[in-house]
C-alpha cells in the first residue's frame, strides 16, 4: 500500500507543460468514532478507557481545513492538504475515565501531502479521490483524576492518513464548488503536564463542503 502511493506521486513529478492550481477551503460537518485511550496517569497509574466523541463543528473555533492541488496532468495532481479537526469527549465518557477534560478543542490539525484523481465529468459535474500520509499537530486540553495541573498546549501528536471522495461543480472557469465525504486516521501519542501520557487510533469522517479557486490552463 505504501508503496503504491509513493509510485503515485513519484510519476507526478516528472510532468511536465502543465501549472493548472486550485486553491480550496471548506467546511462542514464533522465527527469522530469511539476510540479506546490508554497510557499513564502523572502518578504512574496506568489509564484505559473507551471515549465517545462529539465534533461540535459549529462552535468556535469552527471545523475548516484548507487544501492545495498541483495538477500534473488531466488527472493526477499533487495535494497538500490541513484539516482543523476538533474533538471533545462527551460526559459520559467524563464520568467514566475520571476526567475532568479532555478535549481538542483547537483542533486535532491534522496535515498531509498525498494525490488527487479525477474522473470524467458526469452529468456537469467531476468525480474525484484522494489519499495522503502526513503527521497531526493537536491542541491538548487534559485533566487527569490525578493531575493538579491542566494540559493546554499545542504538540506533535504522531502520524496521520487521509482519504476523500466526493464531486465538484465548476460554475464558473475559475470558481468551483465541491461536495465529500473525507476521514483521517490519527495514531494519536501525547503528553500530559506532570509526566502523563495518552495514546489512541481515532479516525475521524466529515461531510465537507467547500469553494475552489483555479488559476492556470
Amino acid at each position: 500500500m505504501i508503496s503504491r502511493a509513493g509510485a503515485i506521486l513519484l510519476t507526478l513529478l516528472p510532468a511536465t507543460g502543465w501549472a493548472q492550481h486550485d486553491l480550496s477551503v471548506y467546511g462542514g460537518i464533522q465527527g469522530a468514532f469511539s476510540s479506546d485511550m490508554d497510557g499513564r496517569d502523572v502518578n504512574g497509574e496506568p489509564l484505559s478507557f473507551d471515549v465517545d466523541w462529539e465534533g461540535r463543528s459549529l462552535d468556535m473555533p469552527p471545523y475548516y481545513g484548507l487544501r492545495y492541488t498541483w495538477w500534473r496532468g488531466q488527472k493526477w495532481g499533487l495535494t497538500l492538504d490541513f484539516t482543523h479537526v476538533k474533538l471533545y469527549a462527551d460526559d459520559a465518557s467524563l464520568d467514566r475515565s475520571g476526567f475532568e477534560t479532555l478535549e481538542f478543542t483547537d483542533g486535532l490539525n491534522v496535515a498531509t501531502i498525498g494525490a488527487t484523481r479525477r474522473f470524467d465529468p458526469v452529468s456537469g459535474v467531476i468525480p474525484h479521490a484522494g489519499f495522503g500520509v502526513g503527521f497531526v499537530y493537536p491542541h491538548v486540553e487534559t485533566r487527569s483524576p490525578q493531575s493538579q495541573d491542566r494540559t493546554y498546549e499545542y504538540q506533535f501528536g504522531g502520524l496521520a492518513a487521509a482519504a476523500r471522495f466526493g464531486v465538484t461543480y465548476p460554475f464558473s472557469d475559475h470558481w468551483h464548488l465541491f461536495g465529500e465525504y473525507e476521514a483521517n486516521y490519527v495514531r494519536l501519542d501525547v503528553d500530559m503536564n506532570g509526566g502523563g501520557s495518552l495514546r489512541s487510533d481515532i479516525v475521524t469522517n466529515a461531510l465537507n463542503l467547500g469553494l475552489t479557486w483555479r488559476f492556470g490552463p
